[in-house]
């Protein structure tokens, strides 16, 4: 299913309206398709150096957050019944409680953040800090994991690591989309290649994504091998 839709997104997408075999000169016109200047800015080159040295920062960041994410979505209801050994009623309700935390700090990440601008009137404090604030909280909070021997302990640390990540959030997705204030924002001069930063932003999530491996378990007691770990 993934490569038949693979295929007919490579066949049927084009990066702007002008390149797209189906659009007529009279619906260019009506959702204001400037076609004199994308023709133009299609031929220029592709400011590499520049992109890459707005980007860098960007694409890491995404990077971290998308590995991260991934884990805890992916491998939570496995570790907590693996290597914590909760049952399955159990699990419907340990699982979810990181998400919840999750939630929390998805809508206080933003609102901070927010504050902190209006405070300070300075955008870049605003939005390093909960990114700064949240990557740090989520790592203090997950190191931890390994060496408790409490089932609950584990569960209210992956908890609290999860809500440090989801700080982040706003600010994570600002900080790929924003355009003024921020020094790894685009300013790209020409605008046919806004499409190239965003690329390699998401393409850098989905490496993140797809290439993730847990490195908090506890060892089964009697094989002493590692228990309630997933790589993909």
């Amino acid at each position: 299913m993934s490569l038949a839709w693979t295929a007919l997104y490579v066949w049927f997408f084009r990066n702007t309206p002008i390149e797209h075999k189906w659009m007529t000169a009279k619906e260019l016109e009506e959702i204001g398709v400037d076609t004199v200047r994308m023709k133009s800015a299609a031929k220029g080159k592709t400011p590499w150096k520049e992109m890459i040295q707005k980007m860098w920062l960007v694409t890491f960041v995404d990077f971290c957050y998308g590995w991260s994410l991934w884990v805890f979505l992916t491998w939570l209801p496995s570790y907590l019944k693996d290597a914590r050994g909760f049952d399955l009623k159990q699990l419907a309700l340990f699982t979810s409680l990181p998400l919840l935390a999750g939630v929390v700090g998805d809508t206080l990440g933003g609102v901070v953040s927010d504050f902190i601008y209006k405070r300070t009137g300075n955008l870049k404090t605003a939005r390093r800090a909960m990114l700064v604030i949240g990557m740090g909280g989520a790592l203090v909070f997950i190191v931890p994991v390994v060496g408790t021997e409490n089932p609950m302990m584990a569960v209210a640390l992956l908890a609290a690591s999860f809500f440090f990540l989801e700080l982040t959030w706003h600010d994570e997705y600002r900080f790929r989309c924003c355009r003024h204030g921020f020094p790894a924002c685009l300013r790209i001069s020409d605008p046919n290649h806004g499409k190239l930063p965003s690329s390699v932003s998401r393409f850098c999530r989905t490496v993140g994504s797809g290439h993730r491996g847990c490195a908090v378990y506890r060892p089964d007691a009697k094989s002493r091998r590692p228990s309630g770990i997933e790589t993909s």
